[in-house]
């Protein structure tokens, strides 16, 4: 039950609470939003609700996760997340667009719209689906990239900052850090610099290290 004020007076209404959505109900609340779908014509209450964690020190292994534009997310431990279903559906979708935006009708907006929602919905699926095969490994820590920033670097070309932007990195990294603090494992943060040409290793760094999707490791002769 939940008590919704109105301009007719205070509304209490029935919520409906999903299985397992039961783990939540006694978390504390912190904002809630009522909105109007006039598509369903129903009301949706989105609450964000929020429990402390107790994370323990940093024991066990630590999973690298590097995320990018061909692979949605790269693990140390050779896990592989292809993006090759999410641009299939945006490269789609861009086409409708271009096409909708040039007719320009009440309808064609309409449209857009609704292609939008499909969009943010397969891409958010997705995200679950990693994060959640990522957090239900062995490793008790997991290392990302601090992207923070990322879209405003220098050497960006317009090209490719209008790819980061459609990229959803950061919400991958929501969704590997709230899942991982459910399962009292750490989500830890490191400087991007020259991660992806740095030997795990011996921690050589060296541009001719890295070609493409492929890492070489040059052993120097002994005389």
């Amino acid at each position: 039950m939940v008590s919704i004020y109105s301009v007719e007076g205070r509304i209490y209404a029935p919520v409906a609470l999903y299985d397992y959505l039961e783990k939540y109900k006694h978390w504390k609340c912190k904002i809630s939003n009522l909105v109007w779908n006039k598509i369903t014509r129903q009301f949706l209450l989105y609450v964000v609700v929020e429990d402390r964690v107790v994370i323990n020190e940093s024991k066990g292994d630590v999973l690298g996760i590097d995320r990018g534009l061909k692979n949605v997310a790269v693990c140390s431990n050779n896990m592989f997340f292809n993006s090759s279903r999410i641009n299939a559906t945006r490269g789609r979708y861009a086409k409708n667009k271009a096409e909708l935006q040039a007719v320009g009708t009440r309808s064609a907006i309409r449209r857009l719209r609704k292609h939008s929602g499909r969009e943010r919905r397969l891409v958010t699926c997705e995200n679950h689906r990693i994060s959640k095969e990522i957090v239900n490994t062995d490793f008790a820590v997991f290392a990302l990239e601090d992207l923070k920033g990322i879209g405003k670097e220098r050497w960006l070309d317009r090209r490719m900052k209008g790819k980061l932007r459609s990229c959803s990195y950061h919400q991958l990294e929501m969704f590997i850090r709230y899942k991982a603090e459910e399962l009292g494992k750490a989500v830890v943060l490191v400087d991007s610099t020259c991660t992806s040409q740095w030997c795990s290793k011996c921690g050589w760094i060296d541009k001719k290290s890295r070609h493409g999707g492929i890492f070489t490791v040059f052993v120097a002769a002994s005389s």
